[in-house]
């Protein structure tokens, strides 16, 4: 089992800016940046007032329990080890009653963790005031944020993170559609493969993603039509007499000394129709919706022309006169 205490490393003596660029551009692993930051809990705690009260707690205990509906979350105690060395300890509502060290958390608990608290702690050294920590500007970068997240949480890091950072620039890279949801007009960007030259592009897309459905962020986002492989393949065959099929297969099952062979091919025809009746069932749904959808923009191109007609015909009605008294 993976060792609990952390004690301060080299990295220690260098700015979290600085070993967090290097570690990015080289691709090096975060593993003593991480380290570096429980530290840094162990030591906000152990050596200023407040304990879990402090700020950078508030925040991390905050974040995760709304990313995991874990109200029970919550730091439950620190201990030291040595001169430079700390166990942090949470309770969760897997752990019940007894608090788990801070590294047994799930992966994904202990990735926003690290967000979190790492920007916290960049923040801190570049702000005059421990106050305004929180609104201090900055430029982050984070690399496959959706990394070992739920996709209800990648719908909601993007908001978290620049509700409680509202002045960092926050530049992500995924490969999830769940983190476009809700992105706005100009914020998302797609790194495409241009397949005349060969060679990559960056396309900023001009639209918000407000209330984008799953089909049309994959299909805009990852150039992923809504239709699965097997979908296709059978979609094609359902075009395709079943005649042959059929009586192949009450052949097959007339015979009175069955063989494996003949089971087997049993089983691959009765899969087939099977696949093939879906697909059919499928494609006639699709075109039932999007005859409808179809028709319904028909209707309110019809109403808006009515509406326009009637708007019309109201500027140029003549007021009413009054009526004569007798």
């Amino acid at each position: 089992m993976a060792a609990t205490s952390v004690s301060s490393s080299a990295t220690g003596h260098e700015s979290l800016a600085e070993s967090g660029a290097r570690n990015y551009l080289t691709q090096e692993p975060y593993d003593n940046i991480v380290a570096e930051l429980l530290v840094q809990l162990g030591i906000e705690y152990t050596s200023k007032h407040g304990g879990f009260k402090r700020p950078i707690f508030r925040l991390i205990q905050d974040v995760v329990r709304q990313l995991t509906d874990d109200e029970l979350f919550a730091f439950a105690r620190i201990e030291q080890k040595g001169r430079t060395g700390f166990e942090i300890y949470v309770n969760t509502a897997g752990s019940r009653d007894a608090p788990i060290p801070i590294q047994w958390a799930s992966q994904g608990t202990f990735s926003v963790i690290a967000i979190f608290g790492l920007i916290y702690s960049f923040l801190q050294s570049l702000s005059k005031s421990e106050e305004r920590i929180l609104e201090t500007p900055g430029i982050v970068l984070i690399d496959e944020i959706d990394a070992h997240l739920h996709p209800s949480w990648q719908q909601k890091l993007l908001g978290l993170l620049t509700s409680r950072f509202p002045n960092v620039q926050f530049i992500v890279s995924a490969h999830s559609p769940a983190m476009v949801a809700g992105c706005d007009r100009g914020e998302v960007a797609v790194l495409r493969r241009d397949r005349q030259t060969d060679r990559f592009r960056i396309e900023v897309l001009q639209r918000d993603f407000l209330g984008a459905t799953a089909a049309e962020l994959y299909q805009e986002i990852f150039e992923i039509e809504d239709a699965d492989r097997l979908y296709l393949e059978y979609a094609v065959k359902a075009g395709i007499p079943e005649e042959a099929r059929d009586r192949e297969l009450a052949t097959l099952k007339s015979k009175t000394q069955p063989t494996e062979a003949n089971d087997l091919r049993i089983s691959e025809l009765e899969r087939e129709k099977r696949l093939v009746e879906k697909a059919a069932k499928v494609r006639e749904e699709r075109l039932d919706r999007e005859q409808l959808e179809s028709t319904v923009k028909d209707l309110e191109e019809q109403v808006g022309r009515l509406q326009r007609e009637v708007a019309r015909l109201k500027t140029q009605q003549p007021a009413p006169q009054p009526e004569n008294p007798r």
